[in-house]
């Protein structure tokens, strides 16, 4: 697979709609849930900013606090529009876009979740924005792998492409780069969630990857341009992580490691969890061993498991949405 359907300029997002989603994005206690409902609940998301208490708090969950709160934050909606027009100018620089949560473009999969920001920034191959809509699977794991873990995670990579299945990580050095690999090596499309925002290249490690993701897919963040990572930013991102998939695959990591919280998010958005379980002579497969003997993950002996997992996804999928 080459990087000649890459699309070219793309015309930019409304200035309005993103500055309506990125004010209310901005309200304390109004989350991605929250917003949904909002966006439901009125045809046009203006409507939300110059509508009365009464008629807000008729939505799923906003109380009158949060009601009172975006009718204040109609106030900022000229700051936002500073912002919003300053971000759209990067993201032409850069060849990026800002994809609102209204937008057909938007991926299914992530939108169905109680996690989808208001706003994702996208940097690459953008056609394949309409794969996120299912057999897309998450990878994750240690920074600090062995050889044998990243080996596995090459091969998952690779044998999900061969299936034409999507790969969805992190970019982080180790598993997650591993997986990146083996995902573009078997010809096939994959997703980097990075922790900040697209103009910061982080880490620096993986360039190379994040190079080849942009001409075969994607590099997605919900963080403005300027952004740089913190480490909550990095934890936050495994919910896109696991959102944008329909099953999350533990290749390596040892006790509580930064996986756990991709755990936790595919146990709330009710999606699976498979670990790899390998032979007793391998070291630094703690966390493995504790998520399946802890029943947290079902057990995968190798790579070559994942006709298993297509399965077992395949068989759930109408009890996942």
């Amino acid at each position: 697979m080459s990087g000649d359907h890459k699309q070219g300029r793309v015309p930019l997002e409304s200035d309005k709609v993103l500055t309506y989603l990125f004010t209310l994005g901005q309200i304390r206690g109004l989350g991605p849930a929250k917003i949904k409902s909002l966006l439901s609940r009125f045809l046009d998301v203006s409507d939300v900013f110059y509508s009365d208490v009464d008629t807000l708090v008729s939505a799923k969950g906003i109380s009158r606090d949060l009601a009172f709160q975006i009718r204040q934050s109609a106030e900022h909606l000229e700051e936002a529009e500073v912002f919003i027009s300053k971000q759209l100018q990067i993201a032409e620089q850069l060849g990026a876009r800002l994809i609102p949560i209204t937008n057909a473009d938007y991926p299914e999969l992530l939108k169905r979740t109680s996690y989808c920001p208001e706003i994702i920034y996208a940097l690459g191959n953008f056609s394949f924005l309409n794969k996120l809509r299912a057999n897309c699977i998450a990878a994750g794991g240690t920074r600090k792998s062995t050889e044998y873990g990243e080996h596995l995670a090459y091969e998952f990579g690779k044998l999900f492409a061969e299936v034409n299945w999507s790969v969805i990580s992190g970019l982080a050095k180790g598993i997650d780069a591993a997986a990146h690999r083996g995902c573009l090596d078997g010809n096939g499309y994959t997703v980097a969630v990075v922790g900040s925002g697209l103009d910061v290249v982080y880490p620096r490690d993986t360039i190379n990857e994040r190079n080849r993701i942009i001409e075969c897919g994607l590099v997605l963040t919900e963080y403005p341009f300027g952004i740089h990572p913190l480490v909550v930013n990095l934890k936050k991102r495994n919910k896109i992580i696991v959102g944008l998939s329909e099953g999350l695959v533990v290749v390596q990591t040892g006790i509580k490691g930064g996986v756990y919280n991709a755990v936790k998010a595919a146990k709330e958005q009710r999606k699976p969890v498979f670990a790899v379980e390998p032979s007793v002579d391998q070291e630094h497969f703690d966390g493995n061993f504790d998520l399946i003997s802890n029943r947290k993950a079902i057990p995968l002996t190798t790579s070559r498991s994942v006709p298993q997992i297509v399965r077992r996804i395949e068989s759930g999928r109408s009890a996942l949405f």
